[in-house]
């Protein structure tokens, strides 16, 4: 304890002392031994001297003869409840709320220590290189490793600063994934350490920071895909902003401009908190719900992420218990390092620029050009072929003359144009490898929309049934898109479209093509680049 928080609380303390000193006094030695009653009177007495003789001089002295007292204290009230059948409800009450005073007080400063001692750690240079090379470690080999199988050409140290810097981003996710959400829980504690239990229990504001939690997630999880999430969550976010306030003006209501200084603070503190949670939790869902989108784990690993936090949070401001918050620490740490980093793996190393990034087109010099694969098309041959993604997301392109007949449901049937009678089908696919024109050959917009082609009419769907369709409508397959292809510059430079970047790390780029063939090339025979949005 420090000097202010002794001295703020010193009149509280030493009034609590004598109330119970008084109750001890006034039991009858039935209900408390005499023997052991007198010992707990000795040391309530120690501690109301040691704090009238506080002085600027001694208070380090006095705050560890204190926290010592208040052991003796609670080891005391322990044997006197094991020792006696506590009848009498006044006194039992003053032992209940000083045992959960001293319990709350030493979780207190556990916390505290625990949070200088791991500052002083971080302080460490050595230490900080170990921990952030570690937590590069587990991004660098489920990205390279796992899904790729492939090792940058890196020379000397520069692997070691590369898996140093993934560890640093890594540990700033990390932050930002405790940061946002204890922000909103500080202003929760700001709140009580203010106004007490004036206005709310601090049980009931936690479990509906809870509940309002879990909604949010659970909301934003099922309709994701939804183009009504907006209104969803606006709706959500107003029941439980009303759900935190009721409560509140309905247990004031009789005096409320007596309290209505505090309870128009209450409110405020409570909406900025729960924003700042529904803020913090949004970035965090979608953060993840992003690494996460081809991963069967993903709903796992979101539950189990947001269960640990929100254990965590009641385990500071409910629980209390110092065995807990350890056990709890440690499971949050060990997910966080391996399971969380791993599966932000594919995030972060977009973020750093090291790979997996997707780029519209990138220049090359006219030595590139020899080392480039054979079978990557010229941009003159893109209208010989067709592309589709199918269910699994690939895309597949062929060498083939078609006329699309209709697009419903993910369900494509095609003809060749040479042979119209005969029709062909696919199902699950997406329609991004597909555009719709109309007879003036502009494109229509079909992004985010739900659509039926049949025949030269497009309609639209939408929540209120279908729209009147669209006539003389043409469906065709973009390989612009879709498809890598290569176009001869003046300069003899050759630009390849449609990429993405694996690694950039090193001598070499290593890069997949739309088909999902990969080839190195020299990072010195790339000029330029655009990076898709």
């Amino acid at each position: 304890m420090d000097f202010e928080e002794i001295l703020i609380n010193r009149d509280k303390e030493i009034k609590e002392c004598r109330e119970l000193i008084e109750c001890l006094n006034n039991s009858l030695d039935y209900v408390v031994d005499s023997k052991n009653k007198d010992i707990l009177v000795s040391i309530l007495k120690k501690k109301i001297g040691l704090y009238e003789n506080l002085q600027y001089y001694n208070y380090k002295k006095i705050s560890l003869s204190l926290q010592q007292t208040n052991q003796e204290i609670y080891h005391q009230i322990k044997i006197l409840e094991k020792n006696n059948k506590i009848r009498k409800s006044l006194l039992k009450e003053h032992f209940d709320k000083y045992i959960k005073k001293i319990r709350d007080r030493e979780f207190s400063n556990f916390t505290k220590n625990t949070f200088k001692k791991a500052t002083k750690l971080f302080q460490n240079q050595f230490l900080v290189i170990s921990i952030s090379f570690f937590a590069g470690f587990m991004i660098f080999i489920p990205y390279f490793f796992k899904k790729y199988q492939y090792i940058p050409q890196i020379q000397g140290l520069e692997i070691f600063y590369l898996i140093v810097m993934l560890g640093i981003a890594g540990a700033t996710y990390l932050f930002l994934f405790l940061l946002l959400p204890f922000a909103c829980f500080g202003f929760i504690e700001m709140f009580f350490i203010l106004y007490g239990q004036k206005i709310i229990k601090k049980d009931y504001f936690v479990m509906l920071t809870i509940i309002a939690t879990v909604i949010i997630v659970f909301i934003v999880y099922v309709a994701a895909d939804s183009k009504h999430i907006n209104n969803i969550l606006n709706i959500a976010i107003l029941l439980i902003i009303l759900a935190f306030l009721i409560p509140i003006f309905l247990k004031n209501k009789i005096k409320i401009d007596e309290k209505f200084e505090i309870i128009i603070a209450s409110s405020l503190y409570f909406i900025l908190a729960f924003l700042i949670l529904v803020f913090a939790f949004l970035f965090s869902y979608d953060v993840l719900m992003v690494s996460l989108q081809d991963s069967e784990l993903r709903l796992v690993v979101l539950v189990v992420y947001f269960s640990l936090l929100i254990f965590i949070y009641i385990v500071l401001t409910i629980i209390k218990n110092i065995y807990v918050f350890r056990v709890v620490v440690f499971l949050f740490t060990l997910f966080n390092f391996f399971i969380l980093l791993p599966v932000l793996n594919l995030e972060i190393v977009k973020k750093l620029n090291f790979g997996n990034i997707n780029y519209s087109s990138i220049t090359l010099s006219k030595e590139a050009k020899e080392h480039l694969p054979r079978d990557i098309i010229c941009e003159t041959d893109c209208g010989n072929f067709s592309c589709w993604i199918d269910e699994n997301d690939k895309i597949i392109c062929k060498n083939l003359d078609i006329e699309i007949i209709s697009y419903v449901d993910g369900n494509l049937t095609y003809a060749y144009k040479k042979d119209t009678d005969k029709k062909h089908s696919l199902s699950d696919i997406s329609k991004r490898c597909i555009k719709f024109v109309d007879e003036n050959n502009t494109k229509i917009d079909t992004k985010g929309k739900k659509i039926k082609f049949i025949e030269g009419n497009l309609t639209f769907i939408n929540k209120d049934g279908e729209d009147k369709p669209k006539e003389k409508i043409k469906a065709i397959t973009t390989p612009e898109t879709c498809l890598t292809y290569m176009e001869e510059l003046e300069n003899n430079a050759t630009k390849l479209y449609n990429i993405k970047a694996i690694s950039t790390l090193g001598k070499y780029w290593y890069i997949e093509t739309m088909s999902g063939d990969r080839f190195e090339i020299e990072s010195s025979f790339i000029k330029s680049k655009v990076r898709k949005e």
